[in-house]
């Protein structure tokens, strides 16, 4: 092979080289940099993924936690309201002992009661209204409305008020709720 003709084929090959340099760096810049976006994408996504699961784990977490609480509440619960709510059909009777073992203890007269067992559907819990006019002194009184609110059973008193009674004596009226087991 002559020398011209070798040059010529080294020119040939070295601008073929020079083009597939050329090609591969700019095909190495195109495929990397997609490549690094999508990366950089997928790698966001996993992030975002996980950081939601953690915190799906840590709800879990949570919530297996009061499930393993339930049965000592469920049984918190049921103590509470065996030993505060009485029986719907022990309402009436035990309103009245209720009511006479506080006036006795406060020193007050009783003077009337009324019932009224609500009858409301879909409450979790039944409830009786009382209305009581008791009379005494102030101080009785307030005994009396004290040991009321304060009393074993679940009572909520609704309304309060004060009225001149018989003989110079002062009046309460009250409205209470007293809530029973259904």
């Amino acid at each position: 092979m002559s020398r011209k003709r070798r040059k010529s084929w080294a020119r040939v090959v070295l601008k073929i080289g020079l083009v597939l340099l050329a090609l591969d760096a700019v095909g190495y810049v195109v495929v990397e940099r997609s490549l690094a976006a999508l990366v950089t994408e997928k790698y966001g996504q996993f992030n975002s993924a996980r950081a939601g699961w953690l915190q799906e784990r840590m709800r879990v977490a949570s919530l297996e936690k009061e499930n393993a609480a339930l049965p000592g509440e469920l049984s918190q619960l049921k103590s509470f309201l065996a030993q505060h709510l009485p029986a719907r059909r022990q309402g009436f009777s035990s309103a009245a002992l209720l009511l006479q073992r506080l006036t006795q203890q406060s020193n007050v007269q009783l003077s009337g009661i009324s019932y009224n067992l609500s009858a409301s559907k879909g409450e979790p819990l039944d409830h009786m209204s009382l209305g009581v006019y008791v009379q005494g002194s102030f101080a009785n009184l307030l005994a009396f409305a004290h040991t009321l609110e304060t009393a074993q059973d679940l009572v909520v008193v609704r309304s309060f008020k004060f009225n001149p009674g018989d003989g110079g004596a002062l009046g309460l009226r009250m409205t209470a709720d007293l809530y029973l087991m259904p």
